[in-house]
């Protein structure tokens, strides 16, 4: 999201991550690496946000998909290896966009975890 910040914030959008993780690893991370995001954690650092919106875990077959191994070797490739993770590491992904009066105008349910969106389709439904 950070490489396209200039078209999000051209969108009139603000992005806002919502992590699974712990708390303290948000605070220590996003300002580095994503600066131009809002990153919220609840205090317990569970998926109660994510249940909300329907998202669910991953299951064997997912994980295992042709599409996983792409994403996961072109970032490797790009020596992007994260840590030991921390949260539900199983959790689906999603992308929301929300008005401002809370309500979904658009919502993307992931088909595998590598799966996200174009910026592009998100910019046009806002």
């Amino acid at each position: 999201m950070e490489l396209h910040k200039d078209k999000i914030h051209s969108a009139g959008l603000q992005v806002v991550g919502v992590g699974i993780g712990e708390p303290k690893h948000a605070a220590r991370y996003c300002p580095k690496l994503a600066p131009n995001t809002i990153c919220l954690v609840p205090e317990e650092g569970n998926d109660s946000a994510h249940r909300a919106y329907g998202l669910e875990d991953v299951n064997k077959q997912e994980m295992a998909s042709k599409e996983v191994g792409k994403a996961l070797l072109k970032n490797a490739l790009k020596g992007n290896i994260g840590g030991v993770p921390s949260g539900n590491v199983q959790m689906m992904p999603g992308t929301f966009i929300i008005d401002e009066s809370g309500k979904v105008v658009f919502a993307y349910y992931s088909k595998h975890i590598a799966d996200h969106p174009a910026i592009e389709d998100l910019i046009k439904m806002a």
